[in-house]
């Protein structure tokens, strides 16, 4: 049986469809190898009547069977329609803007790259320049990280400094119809919808659950990107591994925006407080660094919910 897909947004997705079925002008290929899901490629499935039987690692994103087959077409670069995209009117300071070339020279020499920053260093706005470098070459780029509140705080900010440049945002429970546009922001997990779609995929937070030591989210960042595309990944905290894959290629930033130096610890210990906050008394050393304080705002911190009125 011939069939066909009019949705002329499909490039790059992957889609499940009845294996007798045959799609013209389509890469197609078995939903399942030697029992492990072509999708996920994992082999975690339960069996269905007739030695049938589905995927249970990726069955969120919707059941793959071995009455399926996975369909897909590469996806093309878009048509460059501005010399500028970026309609953000801030100022890097000068560590942002060096890292930010730096990252785009590395990409252009088809190395994926780490950038290390500290928390609070800007690393979003320094990703402007990349991405509108992107955007300027007709790239497709994905921005993904693990944490969904990572996700809901960039959809606006990308929006913002882009606000010309169609943007699409995918994550579980959005509402949002799919559309094909030149950047998408969504959780890892979704990338497992997508095959050879993005010429450079941003990962957020890359040493965040769950995609630390999670090959099957790895997986899907690979089959995600083109043949040539590039990664680019953010952390404040990166693994050892993420460091030793790109020690070739890897940017720092030390400092946050301000300029000034993050502050430094000093630990004190209240020994037995808990005996203290029973007899209803705070600890003597609590006390004295609360009246060290009390003339500026500052945050106190309590092990247990059930402490909060004691002490206050």
């Amino acid at each position: 049986m011939e069939a066909k897909i009019n949705d002329l947004d499909d490039y790059g997705l992957l889609q499940i469809v009845d294996k007798n079925d045959r799609y013209e002008g389509y890469f197609q290929r078995d939903s399942f190898v030697k029992k492990k899901c072509n999708r996920c490629k994992f082999n975690n499935i339960y069996y269905l009547p007739n030695r049938q039987f589905y995927c249970l690692d990726c069955i969120q994103l919707g059941r793959i069977s071995t009455l399926n087959k996975l369909i897909y077409r590469p996806d093309p670069s878009f048509a460059i329609t501005h010399q500028n995209f970026m309609t953000w009117k801030g100022q890097l300071t000068s560590q942002q803007n060096f890292v930010s070339i730096e990252i785009i020279q590395s990409l252009q020499k088809n190395k994926s790259h780490l950038l290390w920053a500290v928390t609070g260093a800007g690393k979003t706005e320094t990703l402007f320049p990349l991405i509108n470098y992107s955007l300027q070459k007709g790239y497709r780029l994905a921005i993904a990280s693990p944490r969904l509140d990572v996700i809901l705080e960039l959809i606006p900010r990308i929006k913002l400094a882009f606000a010309n440049t169609p943007i699409h945002s995918m994550f579980g429970g959005s509402l949002e119809e799919y559309k094909r546009t030149p950047i998408t922001i969504l959780t890892t997990h979704q990338l497992l919808k997508f095959q050879e779609a993005f010429d450079l995929i941003i990962i957020d937070e890359v040493d965040s659950f769950p995609y630390q030591n999670n090959p099957m989210l790895e997986n899907a960042v690979l089959n995600a990107l083109k043949i040539n595309g590039k990664i680019l990944y953010l952390s404040a905290t990166p693994s050892k591994k993420i460091i030793k894959q790109n020690k070739q290629s890897l940017s720092f930033l030390s400092q946050r925006f301000h300029g000034r130096e993050l502050p430094n610890f000093k630990v004190r210990y209240a020994y037995n407080w808990l005996k203290d906050l029973e007899k209803q008394k705070l600890p003597k050393i609590l006390k004295e660094i609360i009246h060290q304080n009390l003339k500026q705002r500052f945050l106190l911190f309590v092990p247990e919910v059930k402490h909060l009125e004691l002490i206050t």
